[in-house]
């Protein structure tokens, strides 16, 4: 699908995009007040767990896994805790991971093993690279892997159109794939996965939405403490409650 990967910028670029829960701003309007001191844009804590990325090899480098994972949990607001090469982490979900991918560079096992119902899975480097690819097209490989091994621990199925969900046979099948992720079309599946998994959600809101839901930082400039004292002060003439004896309430 040579038109998949425009098609994942897209989808990727919406994620960025500030949302204030109750006042949500379309278009240029939106863009504009992003920018607007007191509407700066703030990730809200994440409730639930992390998809870990464990990187345990060497071969193709850190930076290019990082991104390639950040695009993944990216398109589907999943909250990310990359572990960084020649740095250790369970490899297993634990009480902070409700999925992971251990990308394994000394074991002798398969290119990709999963195990949908405990939500973990590990890509073989060494079986990846068993053929003797360039760098270029190992990068690739263990990118398509990482896919694959992220939606396949998810539980996510074999996609009816071409994407690197499509079964292969041996390692070197990956190459036929044009794209490295997978289509849209998986975008919910994944998200109700995730969501049985126990995993959180990035959410984006405004420095207003923030001091609304009680978790905003201090303020750091005069927009950001108008907005801090509107939105914690206490009204005037408050409304008032009262107890009825007769009827009890």
């Amino acid at each position: 699908m040579k038109n998949a990967m425009m098609i994942l910028a897209g989808l990727l670029a919406c994620v960025v995009l500030a949302q204030d829960v109750a006042a949500p701003v379309k278009g240029k309007r939106r863009k504009h007040i992003a920018g607007t001191p007191g509407y700066e844009q703030l990730q809200a804590p994440i409730n639930g767990k992390w998809f870990r990325i464990v990187n345990g090899q060497g071969d193709v480098p850190n930076q290019a896994i990082l991104e390639a994972s950040r695009i993944f949990c990216g398109l589907f607001d999943l909250p990310l805790d990359f572990v960084d090469w020649g740095k250790t982490a369970p490899v297993r979900p634990d009480e902070k991971a409700g999925i992971v991918v251990f990308l394994d560079g000394n074991g002798d096992g398969p290119s990709l093993l999963v195990a949908p119902e405990e939500g973990w899975a590990v890509v073989g480097v060494k079986a990846l690279k068993a053929d003797n690819p360039t760098p270029e097209v190992l990068e690739a490989r263990l990118k398509k892997e990482i896919w694959r091994a992220g939606c396949y621990a998810l539980g996510i199925g074999i996609e009816a159109t071409p994407s690197v969900l499509r079964p292969i046979a041996k390692p070197k099948g990956l190459d036929m794939f044009e794209d490295l992720c997978s289509t849209p079309v998986i975008t919910p599946l994944v998200r109700d996965s995730a969501i049985k998994h126990g995993l959180g959600r990035i959410r984006i809101v405004t420095y207003r939405q923030a001091c609304r839901e009680g978790w905003a930082p201090a303020p750091t400039n005069d927009a950001q403490k108008a907005v801090w004292e509107k939105e914690r002060a206490i009204p005037k003439n408050p409304m008032k409650i009262e107890f009825d004896s007769k009827k009890g309430r």
